[in-house]
């Protein structure tokens, strides 16, 4: 034990001088967070957790004699020694979180989905009490490097009252709770994001009517709560399978798409609506741009649709349809009778490696250039811009370009924007919010919307107008009215 105490001080504050931390003082180290003065004597000084200290920088560790395992420290109520259990690492050595929510899932028992989204025999991890998911997404955290103790200790401190907690520990149903003061906003935030589509799972089977804005989620008996093992599993972050709802909705499951922040991740139409769409529902014999996406994703996945390669759907789209370029395997000039031909993967790793460019490619760019300042802004409000004008001169707007260009299209035809949303509220049947400001004010609370309810527009390219490489292109947002 003293030799893990040993390895701290070496980590955290050897060579490191002054040290900016705070006082760590909660479960089993909770009532020993007092000042010892300079013989030291134990005081009656208790420091509280996430208080501001300063460590003062020392040549060796002591093991032995009362200052045994114990630091100097200034703080706002006096200096004195603290023991090492009581002193966080040091703010400026705190590491950016890194974790994806798959990896709190770890402890849940793995089921092979027959259907789910649309999707075939889908691997997940299902929970069957809160208390089952409150030990997985705690055992992840502990696991996770990244993952500072005083993050481990406020989640186990919202699950169990106490950062103290074994297999057998009683949830405490917590839906407000207190901020340890060493939690930066960017931690906060960052939890939001990590923790959001596993909390409403939690506080589902906790049956906490009041975390939800709709609590229909928890009107129903719950089997379990299900997350995909895939991250990027397309369309939904997990779903809650309910005892004795039916058939009528996905074999008695609600499927949720749960993101933290008023508004959340804008979803891909390639992934999350080209793979689901019914062809004898769309305009076969008009000029929708939908219907031009929809064929060029199966032409180029060969029949059905991944929604995997969507740089590819775009530049395809782009050459054809915006450029008015014939495609071919080869690409090449114009000249007499022949037309010219654009290889639209040649194209896009030619943009992609930079300049300079074969003169066949500056050609293209130059039509690009004039194509784009001749759009109409009120129809091409998002393509027309500025932005996209300076990037394309520079030969590095194309992809915004044809991004922006394509959302535009879909944004301007009503027909196509409606099919899109049937296609969409017709598997997701809820999305699920997580409120951010309250959450960093120590409130879990869900605005849950029924997608049935929402309109859906598009938007192209999240990245800056300058990126060639982007893996956003074009997506789409649920639009609710209050």
């Amino acid at each position: 034990m003293s030799t893990e105490k040993k390895d701290k001080w070496i980590k955290y504050f050897q060579g490191k001088g002054d040290v900016d931390t705070f006082v760590r003082a909660t479960g089993s180290v909770k009532n020993k967070s007092y000042l010892y003065d300079l013989e030291g004597k134990k005081t009656s000084t208790k420091l509280e957790h996430g208080e501001p200290i300063l460590v003062k920088e020392r040549e060796e560790y002591i093991i032995q004699g009362p200052f045994a395992h114990k630091l100097f420290i200034e703080s706002s109520k006096g200096n004195g020694w603290l023991h090492v259990d009581n002193i966080d690492k040091g703010i400026g050595q705190r590491a950016s979180i890194r974790l994806e929510s798959n990896k709190l899932i770890g402890l849940g028992e793995r089921m092979i989905v027959p259907m789910l989204n649309g999707e075939e025999n889908v691997s997940c991890r299902i929970f069957k009490t809160a208390e089952k998911l409150a030990i997985s997404i705690l055992h992840g955290l502990e696991n996770e490097p990244s993952v500072p103790d005083y993050i481990v200790d406020q989640v186990s401190q919202l699950f169990y009252d106490d950062v103290v907690y074994t297999q057998n520990s009683l949830i405490s149903g917590n839906v407000d709770f207190k901020w340890n003061g060493s939690v930066s906003e960017i931690e906060k935030n960052s939890m939001g994001v990590y923790l959001g589509e596993l909390l409403i799972g939690y506080m589902a089977l906790v049956g906490k009517t009041e975390c939800f804005s709709e609590p229909d989620i928890v009107k129903f008996p719950i089997e379990y709560f299900g997350v995909p093992e895939n991250p990027a599993f397309s369309g939904i972050d997990s779903f809650i399978q309910y005892q004795d709802r039916g058939k009528n909705q996905d074999g008695g499951k609600f499927l949720i798409s749960s993101k933290a922040g008023n508004k959340g991740a804008s979803p891909s139409i390639w992934k999350n609506i080209m793979p689901y769409l019914k062809p004898n529902k769309l305009d076969s014999n008009t000029n929708a741009t939908l219907e031009k996406l929809y064929n060029i994703c199966k032409n180029i996945d060969g029949g059905k649709i991944t929604g995997r390669k969507g740089m590819q759907y775009v530049y395809r789209y782009g050459v054809k349809e915006i450029l008015n370029y014939e495609v071919g395997p080869t690409t090449r000039d114009g000249s007499g009778k022949e037309k010219a031909v654009v290889n639209p993967q040649d194209f896009y790793n030619v943009l992609k490696a930079g300049k300079p460019y074969p003169p066949v490619y500056d050609n293209i760019i130059l039509d690009a250039i004039k194509i784009q300042k001749s759009l109409n802004s009120t129809e091409f409000k998002s393509a027309s811009s500025t932005a996209v004008t300076t990037a394309l001169e520079k030969g590095v707007g194309m992809s915004s370009f044809f991004c922006r260009y394509i959302s535009d299209k879909l944004n301007n035809e009503i027909n196509s924007l409606d099919k899109m949303r049937n296609t969409v509220s017709g598997r997701v049947v809820y999305q699920a919010y997580l409120n951010t400001p309250k959450f960093k004010k120590g409130k879990i609370y869900f605005t849950t919307k029924k997608a049935t309810k929402a309109s859906l527009i598009t938007t192209g390219s999240k990245s800056g107008a300058t990126k060639i490489d982007m893996s956003n292109t074009v997506n789409y947002n649920l639009i609710f009215e209050n």
